[in-house]
């Protein structure tokens, strides 16, 4: 380790009286910055003896000086004052990558800065890619939609990717009883505004975990705090969110099978969730909340093909809301998606009658006229 001239014991091989005595001399000095970078758990183990035996043990005791600790690990506001890092605002995220990359394409930037949710870390390494590579932003913004868990040239490190700086968070939060299962349902839903509520409604049949959190409230309130101390999720009384390249490196670790299940999960969560009220004033702020993520959760569900009759049936009641609220050039988008959804699964031609109860009703809007249909399951 690194110490300061002027501590007698710095030539000793004894780590222990090495880290003690820096640890006196700056308790006995003035006007200091000690800097712990990416810290891991303040109760990580050092290796050394008490009373230096965890990490947040070598900070002085007595301050004179100014410590400042970097961490992903939220569990360090029980010894410091917290400040959370937050991404930067839209003008922000494009001031920065356009002199980060020596470009002048403001558009083709606000786009990127979007896609990366105005990360920091995403936005640099995409500047440098740019400046090194001589890319125009336009063309970097072409390979982030094809290839969005991509954001560095291929030939660096693997392990300076914007996906590894949550891989060790990953890594961690699997401990916890149902956390994984929490982050990969949300990875498929609107990145903010995830009600905490919605992880507390019995599914039948159960969720494989999450149907243990439905359950006990307690392990519901321990896994979202796991996934809080790894900086996985933001969390609030009410809500949680999720950083969309967190959503993204989530996803892209699924297989196949893994990805239809927490995709289907997320799909009947988000149904079981909707008032079924669009025309009761009172639930409309539950459909307001709702209604990111309904979008987000067909839009995955949609290419898989899972529950077409639930995505139907979800797009459709979302669509009859928003005409409620006078929203109608959404509620036509709406409607018409889960028009073609019905149709691909039955057939245009399948035959169609009004009161046939089955609570589906699709409104096909051409120029001209609106027709109703109420479709048998």
């Amino acid at each position: 380790m690194a110490v300061t001239p002027g501590v007698a014991e710095a030539a000793q091989a004894d780590q222990q009286l090495v880290v003690a005595a820096v640890r006196r001399w700056l308790e006995d000095q003035q006007r200091w910055l000690l800097v712990l970078d990416n810290a891991a758990a303040p109760d990580t183990p050092t290796g050394l003896g008490v009373p230096l035996a965890r990490l947040v043990d070598l900070l002085p005791q007595v301050l004179h000086g100014q410590v400042l600790v970097t961490s992903r690990d939220a569990s360090w506001e029980q010894h410091a004052g917290l400040a959370e890092l937050e991404v930067f605002t839209p003008t922000e995220a494009v001031a920065f990558l356009l002199a980060r990359s020596g470009a002048t394409d403001e558009p083709a930037a606000g786009q990127i800065a979007t896609l990366l949710g105005g990360l920091p870390l995403a936005l640099e390494q995409a500047g440098a890619y740019v400046r090194e590579t001589r890319l125009p932003l336009a063309g970097y913004l072409q390979r982030l939609r094809r290839f969005p868990g991509l954001t560095s040239p291929r030939d660096r490190d693997p392990a300076d990717t914007v996906a590894t700086t949550w891989q060790v968070s990953l890594d961690q939060v699997r401990s916890v009883p149902g956390a994984v299962s929490v982050l990969e349902v949300c990875a498929f839903l609107a990145p903010e505004a995830i009600d905490r509520e919605l992880f507390t409604q019995q599914l039948d049949p159960p969720a494989d975990e999450l149907g243990g959190l439905a359950e006990d409230p307690f392990a519901l309130d321990e896994a979202i705090a796991g996934l809080r101390r790894f900086a996985l999720v933001k969390a609030d009384e009410q809500t949680l969110t999720v950083h969309r390249l967190v959503q993204q490196v989530v996803r892209d670790q699924l297989d196949p099978e893994q990805r239809r299940h927490r995709a289907t999960t997320a799909l009947r969560l988000i149904s079981a969730a909707l008032p079924g009220e669009h025309t009761n004033p009172d639930a409309w702020p539950a459909y307001a909340r709702l209604l990111p993520h309904v979008l987000s959760v067909i839009g995955a569900a949609q290419p898989l093909g899972i529950e077409p009759e639930s995505a139907a049936r979800l797009l459709n009641e979302a669509g009859l809301y928003l005409w409620q609220r006078a929203d109608y050039s959404q509620a036509r988008r709406l409607h018409e998606r889960a028009l073609a959804i019905r149709e691909a699964r039955l057939g245009a031609d399948h035959p169609t009658r009004c009161g046939a109860g089955s609570g589906l009703q699709l409104w096909r809007i051409d120029s001209s006229r609106l027709t109703l249909y109420d479709i048998d399951a």
